[in-house]
């Protein structure tokens, strides 16, 4: 299915192997001005690849395993944007990444193939980095259709007094942070009321624990009930990777 793409993939990678190589040779004796373009290629290059992989994880994590109307259990492919139960394990396993950590990068990847597909082609561009786009991705991950739209807008709009720039492109994370809280409670306040009370009482539910039994049994078990709340919370259920097995 996608020969072509493996071969183009597969001839990159060998491709940074030499230039890898070229640089180890002659890095030494190069000036700052070459350098510091190696440097730019290389990161427009990861941001590529970055795009690429989020695209891919995207449709992969969109496999699950249901009991259909005729009682067999066989495997289905699901909306976009939405996550299979057992996704996070597979891409743990083809990835050789923890499971909290593929489960993230699965969130992510069903988002950049849907509502955050304008940020995914700004990756892919190497206009953005992929921390960037996560940022956006958790500050609108219980907001409305509507209200992630109202952000891109912003965000893709160009800079006061900078007619061919773009917001995303030019402001620091923190700026990003409050540009995009700042939109939310415009737009949707009740999210980000939501969002504080939820922390006020992770906070308490802390103190309560730290209070029973100390400090060095509550971070772990409250890390584990928050991450089991959010995937309750989130419509998005994580499938098996077609061509995996769940670890």
């Amino acid at each position: 299915m996608f020969d072509e793409e493996l071969t183009v993939v597969e001839k990159s990678f060998r491709g940074l192997g030499r230039a890898r190589a070229g640089v180890c040779e002659r890095g030494a004796r190069a000036g700052e001005q070459a350098l510091t373009e190696a440097l730019r290629a290389t990161e427009r290059l990861r941001r590529a690849a970055d795009a690429l992989e989020l695209t891919v994880l995207g449709e992969a994590v969109r496999f699950e395993d249901q009991w259909g109307t005729d009682a067999v259990y066989r495997q289905v492919r699901l909306p976009a944007g939405r996550v299979g139960e057992f996704a996070a394990e597979s891409v743990a396993a083809a990835t050789k990444a923890g499971v909290f950590e593929a489960g993230e990068r699965c969130d992510l990847g069903a988002r950049a193939i849907t509502d955050l597909a304008p940020l995914t082609d700004l990756l892919a561009d190497g206009r953005i980095r992929a921390r960037a786009m996560s940022l956006v991705a958790k500050e609108t991950h219980d907001a409305s259709p509507e209200a992630v739209q109202a952000v891109l807008d912003h965000l893709l709009a160009p800079m006061r007094g900078k007619p061919d720039s773009i917001r995303i492109e030019s402001v620091e994370e923190r700026e990003l942070r409050k540009a995009i809280r700042r939109i939310l409670e415009s737009v949707e306040p009740e999210v980000l009321h939501e969002r504080a009370s939820r922390n006020r009482r992770r906070r308490s539910t802390c103190a309560s624990a730290n209070a029973r039994s100390g400090p060095p049994t509550c971070a772990r078990p409250c890390r584990r009930r928050t991450r089991s709340c959010s995937r309750r919370r989130s419509s998005r259920r994580r499938p098996s990777v077609a061509g995996s097995t769940p670890a």
